[in-house]
This record gives C-alpha cells, structure tokens and sequence, in this order.
C-alpha cells in the first residue's frame, strides 16, 4: 500500500494509473455476386478494442489548522484510484512506535 504524508498549508497531486475501457466496433457490409443467387452472404464483424483512458490527477489541499498535524494518504489498490486521507498528529505514531 502506498501512503504519503502531507503538511498543512501545502497541495500534494497524485498521477491516476491508465484505466483501459473497452469499446466495441461494428460494421455491417452485404456481398451479392452476380449472377444472384449463386454467392449470397451478409457478414456483421464485430471487433472489441481495449481502449487507454487519459490521465487524470488526484489534488490534496492541505488547510492549516495548528498544531502538528498532517494529513496522510492512503492508495487502497494501486493508482490512486481508491484512496482515504486521515489527519493524524506525527507525535502520538512516534510514541507508538517507542513504547
């Protein structure tokens, strides 16, 4: 999982990973050979592409509120497409961290 800190008063920008739609393709095109009858066919070709969708940017503003916290980032499952932001004091995790 990654995460990422951000102090109050600053902006962090995360990149969003490609999503990829799928898009499907269609044309229909009749054949007739003369003389009719003898070749007759209708063909419906249907193709599906996997289509790259553009970047978009994920924008953390930071407000100040005093004291000594930041905000911390969370990206559930890659790509910053999923992600929970939490304010969180660094004093009270390094008091954790030491007992």
């Amino acid at each position: 999982m990654d995460t990422a800190i951000t102090y109050q008063g600053y902006t962090i920008t995360f990149s969003l990973r490609p999503a990829h739609t799928y898009a499907l393709y269609s044309n229909i095109s009749i054949e007739v050979n003369y003389p009719w009858g003898v070749t007759t066919s209708i063909s419906v070709p249907i193709e599906v592409n996997k289509v790259r969708q553009p970047y978009a940017t994920l924008r953390i503003e930071v407000p100040v509120i005093g004291g000594d916290y930041i905000v911390r980032s969370y990206d559930v499952n890659g790509g910053w497409l999923k992600s929970y932001h939490v304010w969180e004091s660094p004093q009270v995790i390094i008091r954790l961290f030491l007992n």
